[in-house]
This record gives C-alpha cells, sequence and structure tokens, in this order.
C-alpha cells in the first residue's frame, strides 16, 4: 500500500534532477535559466528573477547544440515547467527518418550531467 506523502510518478520518461545552465529565447532577445530536471518530454527550469511571462519559448543549451520549441506547463514562483512540441521529421523515400534526435540530445544533456 502506498503511504500517504508519496509521489506517484505518472510519467512516461523518468525525470533526471541535474544543473545545466541555459538559455530561453523569446522573439529577439534571450534570458539566461538554469535547468533543473530533465525529461525526453520535457524540463523544469529556473530563473534568477520573475520569470519571462511568454507561453511559448525556446530552450537552448549552447554547448550540445540544443534547441527544442517548448509550451509552458506551469509556473511556481521562478520556476517554469516545460513541454518539449514534437520536431517535425522530413521522411526521406529511401531511408527514412534518421532516428528520434531529441532523445539523443537529452541523453547527451544527461551524460553531461552526471560528469559534472
Amino acid at each position: 500500500m502506498m503511504a500517504v506523502n508519496e509521489h506517484h510518478e505518472r510519467r512516461l520518461f523518468g525525470r533526471r534532477r541535474l544543473t545545466i545552465h541555459a538559455w530561453v529565447v523569446l522573439s529577439r532577445h534571450r534570458e539566461p535559466c538554469v535547468i533543473r530536471n530533465l525529461s525526453e518530454r520535457g524540463a523544469l527550469i529556473e530563473f534568477d528573477g520573475v520569470p519571462p511571462a511568454a507561453n511559448n519559448m525556446r530552450l537552448l543549451v549552447d554547448f550540445e547544440d540544443f534547441d527544442v520549441e517548448c509550451d509552458v506547463r506551469h509556473r511556481s514562483g521562478r520556476a517554469i515547467g516545460l513541454y518539449f512540441r514534437p520536431k517535425k521529421i522530413e521522411l526521406v523515400a529511401d531511408t527514412g527518418p534518421t532516428g528520434n534526435e531529441l532523445a539523443r540530445q537529452i541523453r547527451a544533456l544527461w551524460q553531461h550531467a552526471e560528469k559534472s
């Protein structure tokens, strides 16, 4: 039986706690943030001050060429929960899709965080 105060994980993909410095890109400017946890479907990011009010943004990590369009799912204080919008995949008639590039990039971020 589950204890009353236990949290039941509903995500299909587990989150990994980490600290990666990143940027959110809003229109023509970008703001620094820190990725606090990350899954294959989204991330929790935190800001030093008040988070931007936008509901759509790009999350960018320079060292891994990680750049993904996101929608805001929730806000809490200085933190924003993001959902990664699926990238459009162009199907090539001869070779088909080359795999899930976003998942590869996320795994690379996890590996980088584990080394730090």
